[in-house]
């Protein structure tokens, strides 16, 4: 005889092995495309950011490690909020959910990150 709770982890194993699980893995190409279009929109986004910083930084050797440590503070926290792992995975999500296509369109899969 089989005890209720063998029973019962045996079905829920079960459940689990039926539930299709979509496959989110994607080459290195793709992960690298992604990653770029994501640095992109964060140069656009953090222009003004960065060039503050290329502006303290132009002259500068090692003086610029103190000397323009705020304004490489504030274009990398800018940067970062478009280029993270979050919005990586809802891009990469988005593009497997669209069949992995080719030629994506871009505008649709960067929808919210973008805006």
């Amino acid at each position: 005889a089989v005890s209720s709770g063998v029973y019962r982890h045996l079905v829920r194993k079960l459940i689990a092995m039926s539930e299709p699980t979509k496959d989110y893995s994607i080459s290195r190409q793709a992960e690298n495309k992604i990653i770029y279009k994501l640095m992109l929109i964060g140069q656009e986004k953090c222009q003004s950011l960065i060039d503050d910083y290329n502006k303290c930084a132009k002259g500068r050797s090692m003086s610029l490690l103190w000397a323009c440590r705020d304004t490489y503070n504030k274009s990398q926290e800018c940067m970062h909020k478009f280029l993270n792992d979050a919005n990586k995975a809802e891009v990469t999500r988005r593009w497997v959910d669209a069949g992995k296509p080719m030629k994506p369109d871009w505008d649709d899969l960067l929808k919210g990150i973008k805006d």
